[in-house]
């Protein structure tokens, strides 16, 4: 473990109020978890640090010893600012979820880290975080150096990949001394000889010369090199290639979505200044249309083939249709406030037979009418009649109801005093009124849990789940009554995140956290994406 670790470890201990070596053994678990999420993911969320990205590092030229190299691609880390809606960050959740604490306690260890990282950062300027790598704090920003066990472990797609060489640079030329080998040391005896033969041979070498013209040395060529700063190709500049475009032509997303060209180009290319058009134009276009009109409408008849040469060949031998000129004629206007006056009459006789078929009201008026005590008259009445008239069919039983029953309730007040009350028949009105208003989730709520539909005890403890958590306590009332709609037991808690005062909407009660974190995989499909648990205290 580290010496940055070990400090951080004794620095949160006696805040969480959990010994020192037990810190320690969370912040390896930490860190290791930071480094499986790259590997899965390719982000970390560091709250109140960064957010810790994978990057991609492409293949480029690179100049060693000598000789350029082209690199194969890798995999890098870098360190990103936050966003300003991040939420509790990857600290938070493990030490819910893996370390076992509440959200107190999970909260201190993710803020408590933060602060001993900032702290370390302006004191040291260097952070160690094993295996993850050193946090380094520069003039500009902070960067993050990752460790070669992290970087084998992201690059092991790679690891069979070596660098190509492209050019060696030629080396500087040797002498001619050095090139030729030495002549070996003769020894005296050696040396008389040579010298003997020499002698002997100067006549027959003179004999020769003189007959054959010497043959001249051939002069020895140096290997030549290819030197790339000789023709400028040393630092060539590598464009940057737009990655985006190169996708969208590779894929053919253009293709399949009909997006053929950019907008830009479209306006240079399709965009043409207005020709005004003379009056003879107008009339020709005009006939034109006409012209195709009456040609499709005789294409579309279902007349045989030679009848449809007939008409389009009459058609065509007609004379072409005049284009009025001067607005409409009078003979069109005549036909149009016919038409509107026949259809005037038309709606005027349907509404007067039908009012004319429907029953006259009633004197009293459709709000004093109780309609319970109808019903229960109208029974009364039913019963009467059918004892003395006997069976009758069930349409004139049914007419006779309703006869009866409004003679019956005009009668009643008619005969009553002025001092009298009307029956109680709006309190029933009102009621079923009510209940219809009444929104039915009773099915709702016996599908939910108690744990889920109970009001909440704070005196009981145990556990919440949190479905959202809003700045201010009005928005949080929102999110509550669309859960209580839903048959759910709603509570609001105000709780400071970060410095922050944050209003969170829990629902149920759960004694223990296991039984909640079942809960929100049983019910995920009610729950919002990103529950999570609160201590209910």
């Amino acid at each position: 473990m580290s010496s940055t670790l070990s400090v951080i470890a004794k620095s949160l201990a006696p805040v969480l109020g959990v010994p020192e070596a037990k810190v320690s053994e969370w912040l390896q678990i930490v860190m290791y978890r930071v480094c499986e999420e790259l590997l899965l993911s390719g982000t970390a969320q560091l709250s109140g640090i960064g957010v810790v990205r994978k990057a991609h590092v492409p293949s480029r030229p690179v100049e060693r010893e000598d000789v350029i190299l082209v690199t194969p691609p890798r995999y890098s880390v870098e360190l990103m600012p936050e966003s300003d809606d991040s939420n509790g960050g990857l600290l938070y959740d493990v030490a819910l979820e893996s370390l076992g604490l509440d959200d107190d306690l999970a909260e201190k260890f993710s803020a408590g880290f933060a602060t001993a990282v900032r702290k370390t950062l302006e004191f040291k300027n260097r952070v160690e975080l094993e295996p993850l790598g050193v946090i380094v704090r520069t003039e500009k920003n902070i960067a993050l150096e990752p460790s070669e066990w992290l970087l084998d472990l992201l690059n092991k797609p790679y690891q069979n990949l070596a660098p190509i060489p492209l050019t060696k640079k030629s080396s500087a030329q040797t002498p001619q001394s050095n090139t030729l080998s030495a002549k070996p040391e003769l020894s005296q005896q050696e040396t008389s000889e040579t010298e003997h033969r020499a002698e002997t041979a100067k006549p027959t070498q003179a004999t020769a010369s003189a007959n054959l013209t010497a043959a001249p040395p051939t002069p020895q060529v140096a290997p030549t090199g290819f030197n790339p700063a000789d023709f400028g190709l040393d630092n060539i500049p590598v464009e940057k290639q737009d990655e985006e475009k190169i996708f969208l032509e590779q894929s053919g997303f253009r293709a399949e979505l009909g997006i053929k060209r950019s907008k830009t180009e479209k306006r240079k290319t399709t965009f043409q200044p207005p020709i005004p058009l003379s009056l003879d134009e107008v009339e020709s276009l005009a006939i034109d249309t006409q012209k195709e009109q009456v040609r499709n409408f005789l294409e579309n008849q279902d007349t045989p083939p030679t009848e449809q040469a007939s008409t389009k060949t009459a058609a065509e031998a007609a004379p072409p249709l005049r284009v009025p000129k001067e607005g409409v004629s009078k003979s069109a206007i005549f036909t149009l406030i016919g038409v509107s006056v026949a259809v005037l009459v038309i709606i005027t006789m349907f509404f007067w037979v039908s009012h004319s078929h429907t029953p006259a009201p009633s004197p009293t008026s459709s709000s004093t009418m109780p309609v319970p005590a109808a019903k229960s008259e109208a029974k009364t009445s039913d019963s009467q009649q059918t004892s003395e008239k006997g069976a009758t069919s069930a349409d004139n039983t049914a007419s006779s109801k309703q006869n009866n029953a409004a003679e019956n309730l005009i009668a009643k007040p008619s005969g009553s005093s002025s001092s009298s009350k009307p029956v109680s028949a709006p309190t029933v009105e009102q009621k079923s009124v009510r209940t219809n208003s009444e929104p039915p989730a009773s099915g709702e709520k016996s599908s939910l849990p108690p744990e889920l539909s109970t009001p909440v005890n704070e005196a009981k403890g145990g556990w919440a789940i949190v479905v959202a958590s809003r700045p201010t306590e009005a928005e949080a009332r929102e999110v509550a009554t669309m859960y209580a709609q839903k048959g759910f037991n709603v509570s609001i808690k105000p709780r400071t995140v970060n410095g922050e005062l944050r209003y969170r909407v829990r629902i149920g009660q759960f004694a223990q956290q296991s039984d909640a974190l079942k809960a929100i995989k049983q019910y995920s499909a009610q729950l919002p994406k990103g529950a999570f648990l609160d201590k209910v205290q």
